[in-house]
């Protein structure tokens, strides 16, 4: 997996959009990540770690990986990478308090080559599998072997066998050992379900063969069932009784044809005699009936023809009924429209030309419609009329409103005239203050500089402080160097008394060349300046550094007297500041008084529109007023006392009239329709009564037959008809051939073919039944014959399937199993490449092995657990008793060789970056430089390395590739290629 670009915002310290970009930092290869402690260099690891598997490396809680900070951006955390070829990017939103991450905010997508979207994932679950399937390595396992976080850089050195097995079955693969055994282990149980399911299927085969065998002993077929199963046996007893029961079937059914024959023969010969005997009686029926069925006819043939025009007569008559209805109607109709004319006549204003009581409908509607449209022109009138006077009284109002309102608006506009000139004086003076300020403030700052740098009284004790201290500066490096002095004398005096012990006699001095040494110089203690000499120069370090301070604080003090003379009397300082209050709250006005003076001008504006507004409102209404007067003086003349309410109830009156003579109208229209309709009614029934040879309607009522006697007749008809079907059914039974004289016995006929049916129905039951169960003992011996072996081989399969899975997973013959041994042969390699690199950093002295002391030799131990081989004890102990600093090398060794080996054998996970926090700072100088080398060893392996470390000299000796800074408002990076 090769990161590419990180990008994340609102995370742990970093509140904005922060971006990486890993490419650029690949070209350096190996590069550090620096800044202030609590900056957020780990936050980086969190986000990377955060973005692949939706957790937080390290120790940290998940929540911390969102930023405390007020003025954050919506957390979120993007990477793009490459795996094996395939460009990837993963989105993620962590959840906040007040926010539930939902589906959407959890985003996979895989790309095409042409850079198109291929597919995309969503969901928290979802994702994170698509990671773990992809790059092959958990959360946990990512931060063991790829990113090693803070405080957690050694687990992966110092896990259990069973934490390594884990790790080394992603990294190498090695699970693909226990997917076979699995599987072996299905087909094993899947072989020894189809023995099983074979051994039953034979039982079942035996239990289905003595079923049959049984079957036929309780239906006394055979004699007995052998107690041995043997299905040939069975089936030599069942053929011969199957095939003398099949012959005797056939025998048995040609008796019953024969019987069935002859009682089918004399059964129709019986029914054609009784055939006979009945048609006698039913001719006889026939002829005794004919008078009556005569009769019954003709009653039903003058019924048919009466009944036919007996609706039309009943019509005709409803017809006149309705003549007569309506003659009525019309009579009452006119009565009541007479009077309602004559109400008119007295009631009404106008006069109508005609009140004859026979006059037409149509006529009366038309005067009374005249009259009505009369009435509506009043009416008009006197609405308009009502109109204007209401006009006059509203316009008469408003025009008064009107005068009053512009009298209010003008004297509101004459006082904000007033007020006008002292608003504008107002922010004229505001402005002069604000111009004045400038000068005034120049003065004042002026003022305050002076009186900051002629503190005599500061400078003064600054400069006493500083004595002080340079006494004591002084003090301190006399002290020093009296004790060098002594030191070096000591040493001397030591150096002497050594070189003395060295003299001989005879032998020349070095110093002075003598070859006597009367008085040899005796060894002192022995005293070491070199520290004393470091005291004595920080002492006078100090010293110096005190002087310059005392320099400096005399010439404060020169300077603050010199600024001191220069300063005006105070009364003049305290007049310079009140004049700069003063012109301070004045020019501090000018926005109000801009505001006051806008806000008067805006309300004059206003007040002159309202004004105008005012003065149309009131010509309009005056003129209103006038045009009201003038149509009032026109208005035509109305009958006296007509009012609104009169004409209302006169066109009421009008219009009940002309509803009695809508009704006139339907009473005359439906009477002359009832008329033509009787009319020709009567005529219908004249022509049917003709056409039906009767005299009138009474004889045609007359031959209509009530429901009884109908009934009557058509049951004689139909009597006689069933008679002459009976009749034909009857000579079809009985046919042209001559009738027996005597009836045969068919009762004993039918006896014997009953008995023969049943012997047959036996035969044929017992034959079918040894049929079916030798057929069914033929389909077991079969089946045996097929079942059999399957089953062996079925139980053979499973026995190697199981030996095979067990051999893989659990070894054979104290060896290891297969993943186990992998796995180990694996580990040794990584242990063999990691002691080089162990060599390098521990000048030779470690070396790894998966072979703890007290263990047999030449066998490999089944564990994965590591030890160190120190060469200077010549022992083999555990890696826990290395020290921090060597227990950090050795992890970092170990990191370094796994991916080398896992690069090797290509185990499905691409390890192209390694990421490291901290853990360096345990390192002395020398061991420090050597991982420094080990690391800018990978460049060459084409890896990129990221440390975090607060180590200066590594700072010094690599490149910086990100730098973190922090401030109140949250951190930033930069990455420096």
């Amino acid at each position: 997996m090769r990161p590419h670009k990180l990008q994340f915002g609102g995370i742990g310290t970093y509140p904005k959009d922060t971006e990486i970009d890993f490419d650029a930092l690949s070209t350096l290869g190996l590069y550090l990540i620096v800044g202030p402690t609590g900056a957020g260099k780990s936050t980086i690891f969190d986000a990377l770690t955060y973005a692949l598997y939706g957790k937080v490396a390290g120790e940290r809680p998940e929540g911390t990986i969102v930023s405390d900070h007020a003025n954050r951006v919506t957390p979120y955390v993007n990477l793009e990478f490459t795996h094996r070829n395939t460009r990837y990017r993963v989105q993620r939103k962590p959840s906040t308090d007040t926010k539930s991450p939902k589906p959407g905010d959890q985003v996979f997508i895989e790309y095409n080559a042409d850079g198109s979207e291929n597919r995309r994932d969503t969901g928290m679950k979802k994702v994170t599998d698509e990671i773990v399937n992809l790059v092959g390595l958990d959360a946990e396992q990512f931060m063991r072997v790829i990113l090693l976080p803070q405080n957690e850089f050694r687990q992966f050195l110092l896990a259990n066998s069973n934490d390594k097995v884990s790790l080394l079955r992603a990294l190498f693969g090695t699970g693909m050992y226990e997917t076979i055994a699995s599987r072996l282990d299905n087909s094993a149980k899947e072989f020894n379900i189809a023995a099983r399911d074979a051994e039953l299927a034979v039982d079942f085969q035996e239990d289905t063969a003595k079923n049959a065998m049984n079957a036929l002993l309780n239906k006394q077929l055979i004699e007995a069932v052998p107690e041995d199963f043997d299905i040939s046996t069975y089936i030599n007893v069942v053929l011969p009784r199957s095939d003398s029961a099949t012959a005797r079937a056939q025998h048995t059914l040609l008796q019953l044809t024969d019987a069935v024959a002859a009682a089918t023969n004399a059964q129709n010969e019986a029914n054609r005699f009784d055939a006979a005997q009945e048609r006698e009686t039913v001719q006889l029926a026939i002829t005794n009936d004919a008078e009556s069925v005569a009769r019954a006819t003709q009653m039903l043939e003058n019924h048919k023809r009466a009944v036919a025009i007996v609706p039309f007569i009943e019509q005709q008559n409803e017809k006149d009924g309705q003549v007569s209805n309506s003659q009525t109607s019309l009579a009452e109709s006119r009565e009541q429209l007479v009077q309602q004319l004559t109400n008119c006549a007295q009631e009404c204003t106008l006069t109508l030309r005609s009140l004859a009581i026979n006059e037409s409908a149509e006529k009366l509607n038309q005067e009374i419609n005249d009259a009505m449209a009369t009435l509506s022109v009043f009416e008009g009138e006197l609405k308009r009329v009502d109109v204007l006077r209401t006009t006059f009284a509203e316009q008469t109002i408003a025009y008064g409103n009107a005068e009053q309102t512009l009298e209010q608006l003008n004297q509101q506009l004459s006082e904000l005239q007033t007020k006008l000139p002292g608003m504008e004086r107002a922010v004229e003076n505001a402005l002069q203050a604000q111009s004045d300020l400038v000068a005034v403030r120049a003065l004042i700052d002026d003022l305050e500089s002076k009186l900051a740098t002629s503190d005599v009284e500061a400078a003064q004790a600054e400069l006493k402080r500083s004595s002080l201290l340079h006494q004591a500066a002084d003090n301190a490096f006399q002290q020093a160097a009296a004790e060098l002095s002594v030191a070096i004398s000591e040493r001397t005096r030591h150096l002497a008394g050594e070189l003395a012990a060295t003299l001989h006699d005879n032998c020349p001095c070095p110093v002075c060349g003598s070859t006597a040494h009367p008085a040899k110089a005796v060894p002192t203690s022995d005293a070491d300046p070199t520290q004393l000499q470091e005291s004595r120069d920080v002492a006078h370090s100090a010293l110096l550094q005190c002087e310059a301070a005392v320099q400096l604080a005399q010439t404060a003090v020169e300077g603050a007297k010199a600024v001191a003379a220069t300063l005006p009397p105070v009364q003049e300082q305290e007049s310079l500041r009140q004049s700069f209050a003063k012109v301070t709250a004045l020019a501090a006005t000018l926005d109000s008084a801009r505001a006051e003076l806008k806000e008067c001008e805006d309300a004059i504006k206003e007040l002159n529109r309202l004004a105008g507004t005012a003065m149309t409102k009131r010509d309009t209404a005056f003129e209103l007023i006038t045009n009201a007067e003038r149509d009032l003086e026109n208005v035509d003349d109305v009958p006296d006392g007509l009012t609104s309410e009169k004409v209302e109830q006169e066109k009421q009156i009008l219009r009940d009239a002309l509803d009695l003579v809508v009704t006139l109208s339907k009473h005359e229209k439906q009477l002359n329709t009832a008329t033509a309709s009787a009319s020709q009614a009567a005529e219908t029934v004249k022509s049917m009564l003709e056409a039906a040879s009767l005299s009138s309607a009474e004889q045609a009522f007359d031959l209509v037959l009530d429901e009884q006697a109908l009934s009557a007749h058509e049951s004689v008809i139909q009597d006689n008809q069933r008679r002459d079907d009976k009749l034909k059914t009857l000579n079809g039974r009985i046919g042209t051939d001559p009738i027996p004289t005597i009836r045969p016995d068919t009762e004993m006929l039918q006896a014997t073919a009953d008995a023969a049916t049943l012997a047959n129905s036996e035969a044929s039951d017992e034959a079918a039944l040894l049929k079916t169960k030798l057929e069914e003992l033929q389909q077991v011996q079969r089946d045996l014959l097929a079942i059999g072996p399957e089953a062996d081989q079925a139980r053979v399969r499973a026995r190697e399937a199981q030996s095979m899975a067990d051999v893989i997973r659990k070894g054979e013959k104290g060896r290891l199993s297969l993943e186990k041994w992998v796995q180990r042969t694996l580990f040794d390699e990584v242990c063999d490449v990691a002691s080089v690199q162990i060599a390098t950093l521990s000048s030779g002295r470690y070396r790894l092995t998966l072979q703890g002391d007290g263990q047999k030799s030449g066998k490999k131990s089944e564990g994965l657990d590591i030890f160190v081989i120190d060469s200077h004890t010549g022992k083999t102990r555990a890696v826990q008793t290395l020290s921090g600093g060597e227990q950090f090398l050795t992890s970092l060794a170990l990191a370094l060789a796994l991916a080398e080996v896992v690069q090797r054998h290509s185990g499905g996970i691409e390890m192209s970056s390694l990421f490291i926090d901290e853990g360096f700072g345990s390192l002395d100088a020398d061991n420090l430089e050597i991982a420094v080398d080990v690391l800018r060893s990978l460049q060459d392996s084409g890896r990129t390395v990221g440390v975090i470390s607060h180590v200066e000299s590594m700072q010094q000796e690599l490149n910086v590739g990100i730098r973190v800074t922090r401030s109140p408002a949250g951190s930033s990076l930069e990455v420096l290629v």
